[in-house]
């Protein structure tokens, strides 16, 4: 294993840089392609000369196919061991620091962590005083032990983080020496993607989607109902719920339910407006498989039938308690406010909305603010006869902690054609034909980027935010079969909202490179769909 000193003395600047070298390479390997295809001998020419023209040719194809990937997995192994360094000196740095500021002394070649010494109680002072001092000196002890616990469990994890690193580059620059490394037969470009970052390339296809599989659904149902009662003038009283059943890509089924209520304004002049403020509750229940969660469904209607009169009125105590045995891994409760606008012209129709709620999760004891938003647009000339339209759908979340330090950031929304070409460098069959598509980026304080994206929250300034989180974030891209059914009964609005995915794309925070996971991968005794 590795030290503090020696870990502290790498140069992850130095590393990215020759990271940035061989992605500069890489480009102008794959560019080739046309080359490569041009070069290849006519049919027209005659026997046996096209014969052996067509060999060196495949040769040297071939040897180009294997350079392309050698310069992708050592482009991909120095930029993954040059993040890790980084990670793991800005970790060490912060224990030596808060360490320092507790009089805590750190041995950078063993690892070892001393507390200060404590001045021991003076055995020379009334009874009554020794054991309130005896008392506090102990308290003091554990305080001490518990932090010299915590320190040691940091570096631990810190000089693992680079240990990996210094290994896996090790491992990458060995295979690409010894000829390991290979191209395969297809094109440059398929050479250079099918490598992976040391910390993914000894996983399988199962390991990859357990690695994942919490942050990707593959199956999607969701209902919803909302509605309103007239209570004066363009006063209203609003109601909403909705129900989700998620199949995700590791096995497990996360279900949810949420349930608000609150007062609304609406306005009808010309313009369409609306305006509404309430509050909601919002419970995840999290199993291990399809399974279970459809004997937990099962049990629904008895735990429902059990009901108890409290203060006169009956209450289904059975379904609460029900719910509660579940293993319940979220329970939000929260206000919200929200406002709707559209108007139409002869031309075009515009409706635009947005809703923001903040929310305390009492199983995860962390507050969280998200913002969710839409954008529809249909208009088209008649006289020509001409349509147009688009609708675009996103959110964003922030968690923090009690304290109300931020601790993770997630942003999503649909996602075009252009978005994943222009942003990502990905052409994805089906968007924009017929197909859907959507983006879910993720970012926590482990990102070595986390300040600029803290800088960036604080300022309001919530589209570099997005682009932070598009570049450094982890990012899922799935394409996706979408189905919805509604239904409008006047003031009350419901429907049926069904995802299938079809294909899902996962980039590891600060990689270049996307991993594939099939819907039909799932970890080894992972529930099936």
């Amino acid at each position: 294993m590795v030290t503090i000193a020696e870990v502290l003395a790498w140069k992850p600047r130095v590393v990215d840089s020759l990271a940035e070298h061989f992605y500069d390479k890489r480009t102008i390997v794959v560019r080739l392609q046309d080359e490569i295809n041009d070069a290849k001998p006519p049919e027209s020419w005659v026997a046996p000369s096209r014969a052996v023209a067509l060999k060196a040719y495949e040769e040297k194809r071939l040897e180009l196919n294997d350079i392309a990937a050698q310069l992708s997995d050592l482009a991909l192994a120095t930029k993954e061991a040059g993040k890790e360094i980084k990670g793991a000196q800005d970790d060490l740095n912060a224990v030596l620091d808060e360490a320092s500021r507790g009089d805590y002394q750190v041995n950078q070649q063993t690892g070892e962590v001393l507390p200060p010494k404590l001045k021991k109680p003076d055995p020379n002072v009334p009874s009554y005083h020794l054991e309130a001092d005896q008392g506090r000196y102990e308290d003091a002890l554990e305080d001490q032990d518990a932090q010299v616990k915590e320190f040691v469990a940091r570096i631990e994890r810190a000089l693992a983080r680079a240990d990996a690193a210094d290994v896996g580059l090790a491992r990458s620059m060995a295979d690409v020496a010894s000829g390991k490394t290979g191209g395969g037969d297809g094109t440059l470009s398929a050479a250079a993607a099918a490598q992976l970052p040391p910390s993914l390339d000894q996983m399988s296809p199962e390991e990859i989607a357990e690695k994942f599989g919490s942050e990707i659904a593959i199956d999607t149902i969701m209902t919803y109902l909302e509605g309103s009662i007239p209570v004066y003038k363009f006063l209203t009283a609003d109601f909403e719920g909705s129900a989700q059943y998620r199949v995700m890509q590791n096995g497990e089924v996360k279900m949810s339910l949420k349930m608000g209520a609150g007062v609304g304004l609406g306005v009808d002049d010309g313009v369409e407006a609306s305006a509404g403020v309430g509050g909601f509750t919002d419970f995840e229940i999290t199993f291990k498989s399809k399974e279970e969660a459809e004997l937990f469904l099962a049990g629904l209607d008895d735990a429902a039938k059990d009901v108890s009169w409290i203060s006169g009125r009956p209450m289904p105590t059975g379904l609460a308690e029900y719910v509660n045995e579940q293993d319940v891994t979220s329970k939000r409760v929260g206000v919200y406010v929200k406002a709707d606008i559209g108007f139409e012209t002869p031309y075009v129709d515009t409706h635009t909305g947005a809703r923001a709620e903040g929310w305390y999760d009492e199983e995860k004891r962390e507050y969280g603010i998200r913002v969710e938003g839409s954008l529809g647009v249909n208009g088209g000339i008649p006289e020509a006869g001409t349509k147009a339209g688009g609708a675009f759908d996103f959110s964003g979340e922030v968690k923090t902690n009690t304290r109300g330090v931020a601790q993770e950031v997630s942003l999503s929304g649909a996602l075009t054609g252009e978005i994943a070409n222009k942003k990502l460098g990905l052409d994805i069959p089906g968007l924009g034909s017929g197909g859907g598509g959507d983006v879910e980026l993720k970012m926590n304080r482990d990102n070595v980027k986390w300040n600029e994206m803290e800088e960036a929250l604080k300022s309001g300034d919530m589209s570099r935010a997005a682009d932070i989180a598009m570049d450094h974030g982890q990012v899922v891209v799935r394409a996706t079969t979408v189905t919805e059914a509604d239904q409008d009964a006047g003031r009350v609005e419901g429907g049926v909202k069904q995802t299938a995915t079809q294909h899902t794309l996962v980039r590891p925070p600060n990689m270049t490179e996307f991993v594939g996971v099939e819907p039909e991968t799932r970890p080894a005794g992972a529930g099936r769909s």
